[in-house]
């Protein structure tokens, strides 16, 4: 820290100094109590000082990584706050969470630093280490989340953009305190809460980490956010599995125990956060006051039902597809309608809601996004000429005549891939699915083969988007997505052709240049 950085420091130090003087010289003049009251509160008062005086010189020249110290002060937010809130040892109201410009959470209480230099010299921290009032959950087993093996953890298959993070010291951390829960169920709880901490401790772009940091800090202090965020980790969690691993996991029963409780666990908490979620929404509605929770709640139930499909869906029967039938093998194949009705949701529900968010951060980061959003549509209601979007996927309506049946439809849709999926704007491919018409979702129900092309080159451009901004919850995702669709594809000898750009890339792991890949599907 420079001199000029330390100045505010000194100056406050000569402003304190004489005023201290005079408390500790005339004590009778500043209290209207007994002497010795009095002189014990001048005791306590210069302790105070010289300790705070001191943590001020320390502190003043180290440097702290605020997004260490916000996950921190959540963490052991979630920790002690059933147990110690009471005592008024973690700041709230209006001091809650000033230790962080720009960012709510918990600030350094008088005795316990949420700094998190702990963590990173690997010593022992006090802070998530407190006694536990109630004696009975002290003689309370600890509870070890199961963790698969290094090997299932660590492999890559066709299936998956990223492991697992695997950090045992993360589950290991004594849970807090609940009247509502048992013992156990407060240890499985607190795991997979440390579990959802490490997935997404991942490099992402400020705005994805700013999110990741809000809906912690939320599901702290929202019961019905920190279901759905417990609901979303075990769902995670059960992918490192061997027996889940696969885009198409069996619908068997597993042996293992531990990968029961998990399921078991996963499905437990989604359930109660959807029914929480609904609640709130019909009792409620959307005000200044559950605005924040609906909103983080939508996030979670969104991530769920794009991210878990391969468990919710029944096992592909490899019977089905042993004909040669086209017609049978559209029919039998399943479409990703989860990515299109539950977008559409969550895009309402942020228009809703984004006026009565109460980060400031995040309502800007909100209203950037829809910023966004409407540039795409004017561009569609009002094309600038200026704007050359490129033509890149105008392959997927080159035998479709002018005058068909649903062309705007399919025409529009292509747009949007043109406009979502070229240069640094392919990050906003995730809009694609708000963006397209009603129209669209009722063609892609009844399985229509160019819609589901048009599908495919979407999840095509979300596995980049995915490969460039690492969405934790996207792992698998798009692979299981694909596999539903890809023998339709195959039994189809015109899009076998089409969509071998997309299989190069969903199915082998290849970054192909436009140029290439769109000579790829012309044939």
């Amino acid at each position: 820290m420079s001199r000029t950085q330390r100045l505010p420091f000194f100056l406050h130090t000569l402003i304190e100094i004489p005023a201290s003087l005079n408390f500790f010289l005339n004590p009778s003049s500043q209290l209207s109590i007994p002497a010795p009251q009095a002189h014990t509160i001048i005791q306590q008062y210069a302790t105070l000082l010289f300790v705070s005086c001191l943590i001020s010189i320390i502190f003043a020249s180290r440097r702290v990584d605020r997004t260490s110290r916000n996950v921190a002060g959540a963490l052991s937010l979630y920790h002690v706050a059933p147990a110690i809130r009471a005592g008024g040892r973690i700041l709230t109201g209006e001091r809650f969470g000033k230790g962080v410009k720009g960012l709510g959470g918990p600030g350094c209480d008088e005795t316990k630093p949420t700094c998190a230099n702990c963590l990173r010299h690997s010593i022992q921290c006090g802070y998530l280490f407190l006694p536990l009032n109630d004696p009975a959950l002290q003689a309370l087993p600890t509870k070890k989340l199961p963790l698969p093996t290094t090997a299932t953890v660590t492999r890559r298959n066709a299936h998956f953009s990223r492991p697992v993070p695997r950090n045992p010291i993360s589950f290991y951390f004594p849970t807090s305190i609940s009247t509502t829960i048992s013992g156990t169920d407060e240890a499985l709880e607190f795991r997979l809460f440390q579990h959802f901490i490490n997935i997404t401790d991942v490099p992402q772009l400020f705005s994805a980490c700013n999110i990741s940091l809000w809906i912690i800090q939320l599901a702290c202090r929202h019961r019905s956010v920190m279901e759905a965020l417990l609901g979303v980790s075990a769902f995670h969690l059960r992918s490192s599995f061997s027996s889940s691993s696969s885009a198409f996991p069996t619908s068997t029963i597993p042996e293992s125990k531990s990968e029961r409780e998990v399921i078991k666990a996963s499905h437990h908490y989604m359930g109660l956060a959807i029914a929480t979620h609904r609640k709130l929404i019909i009792e409620e509605g959307v005000t200044e006051k559950t605005a924040d929770a609906v909103l983080g709640s939508c996030l979670f139930i969104t991530y769920h039902a794009a991210g878990s499909q391969k468990f919710l869906n029944q096992a592909r029967n490899s019977a089905l597809f042993s004909s040669s039938n086209i017609e049978r093998h559209r029919e039998t194949c399943r479409v990703p309608l989860h990515w299109f009705v539950p977008m559409k949701s969550l895009k309402d529900m942020i228009n809703l809601a984004a006026t009565y968010v109460q980060n400031e951060g995040m309502r800007t980061l909100l209203e950037w996004e829809e910023a966004n959003f409407r540039v795409i549509l004017q561009n569609e209601t009002s094309p600038d000429p200026d704007n050359d979007y490129s033509t890149t996927f105008n392959f997927l309506l080159d035998d479709l005549p002018l005058d068909a049946p649903d062309y705007k439809t399919y025409a529009l849709c292509t747009k949007y891939l043109n406009i979502l999926g070229g240069g640094e704007i392919t990050k906003f491919i995730l809009k694609f699915p708000a963006l397209v018409p009603p129209r669209f979702v009722e063609l892609l129900r009844e399985k229509d083969m160019r819609m589901m092309g048009i599908v495919g080159y979407f999840l095509m451009l979300v596995r980049r988007a995915d490969h460039e901004k690492h969405l934790w919850w996207m792992a698998g995702a798009v692979e299981n997505d694909w596999e539903g669709m890809k023998y339709a594809y195959e039994s189809d000898e015109v899009w076998n052709r089409k969509m071998e750009w997309a299989r190069r890339e969903i199915e082998c792991g290849e970054f192909i240049d436009f140029g290439i890949g769109e000579a790829l599907a012309w044939g």
